[in-house]
């Protein structure tokens, strides 16, 4: 379990702490993007340091960020891009709207790319489904996203020992 934290957060926390002091020197602007899950906003059942590992590269480039507008004012940009479920060409799953193809969620990550925003969700019908998980709150959500869960994963429902 804790390579869930090692691979998704200290990963990298470790890889931008060594990158950093160069993408400050470079002469053009730099775009770092941390990726994040739709996980975070409601976690599911059985994910506890998935989820929070995620959360964890959110804060650590939105405090980053931070640093880079107020004082070390370099052309070093972090975004967070939250991410919802997409079929790729390794994992076989039929493409819904809310489950896009690899190429049509990469389409949306270009067209975010240096929005001047900190956080995104590029892919607009994630944005609308977190919009909808943020609007009914956890009394809703949570049991959604609990049953959702356990139908994509039976095991999770079960107790574990």
């Amino acid at each position: 379990m804790a390579s869930v934290v090692r691979r998704n957060g200290l990963f990298t926390l470790h890889l931008t702490r060594a990158l950093l002091p160069q993408m400050r020197r470079a002469k053009g602007p730099v775009l770092v993007i941390g990726i994040g899950s739709q996980a975070g906003e409601v976690p599911p059942p059985r994910l506890p340091l998935y989820v929070s590992s995620k959360r964890f590269v959110e804060y650590l480039f939105w405090g980053l960020q931070v640093d880079e507008w107020y004082y070390t004012k370099t052309n070093v940009e972090l975004m967070y891009m939250v991410v919802g479920e997409v079929t790729s060409n390794s994992v076989r799953k039929d493409t819904t709207l809310l489950r896009p193809d690899s190429d049509t969620f990469a389409r949306s990550m270009v067209n975010t790319m240096g929005c001047g925003q900190r956080r995104i969700t590029p892919y607009i019908w994630h944005a609308i489904s977190m919009w909808f998980v943020q609007a009914f709150g956890e009394n809703v959500s949570v049991p959604i996203v609990a049953e959702a869960m356990r139908n994509l994963w039976p095991e999770a429902g079960k107790k574990q020992d």
